[in-house]
């Protein structure tokens, strides 16, 4: 089973994520086309029942970790993140993450959260390589990632959805983690170019 522990930022507190979390809130955020535009799980209603079967099969495997994203300051839930699946064999998972509560957008709490999990990944679980993805059109993820150190470089790729195809970013972190700190590991992000499919 892998709650994960709490992980303390300064202005961001990670908490690993229960049913219990599962509310309107979060719901809410899951269902609004705003703010679930670049998730996958945009293609579908989330309801009560499907969020938590979600959350307890995440809390229910080794190597798979849900976060919530709290503000340290009064603890209030504004998004949640993920590190996981970790591929044992490469030293290898994906970190994903989304700002829910509109009011904390633009403030720099992605970066804050991916510069702790990029750190837990690396110094507790002793990861090589993270990745994480996101649309070319979410400045704001890519600012997340760049925020937490991680840099970028291009390749090509197409993703299609809903008739057409929209530009990938894909950010990997690595590390050559031996006892120094993370923030001596190297870090990349693969920026994708946007086609059009008829």
């Amino acid at each position: 089973m892998a709650l994960g522990p709490a992980l303390e930022g300064a202005r961001v507190a990670l908490r690993p994520v229960t049913a219990a979390d599962v509310g309107p809130l979060y719901l809410g955020w899951l269902n609004d086309p705003e703010i679930n535009r670049f998730l996958e799980s945009r293609h579908r209603e989330s309801s009560e029942d499907s969020v938590r079967a979600f959350v307890d099969g995440i809390a229910a495997r080794d190597g798979d970790y849900l976060f919530a994203i709290r503000l340290a300051q009064d603890g209030r839930h504004i998004g949640n993140v993920r590190l996981g699946p970790i591929r044992a064999e490469h030293r290898l998972a994906e970190l994903s993450l989304y700002i829910g509560d509109r009011a904390a957008w633009g403030r720099g709490y992605g970066g804050e959260t991916v510069a702790l999990v990029t750190r837990f990944a690396f110094e507790a679980l002793h990861l090589n390589k993270t990745i994480g993805r996101s649309y070319a059109a979410n400045e704001a993820s890519i600012r997340a990632f760049l925020r937490a150190a991680w840099t970028s470089a291009s390749s090509r790729s197409r993703t299609r959805t809903s008739g057409s195809s929209r530009s990938r970013v894909t950010a990997a972190a690595r590390s050559a983690f031996d006892g120094r700190a993370v923030s001596r590991a190297s870090f990349s992000i693969t920026i994708t170019c946007a086609h059009r499919m008829s």
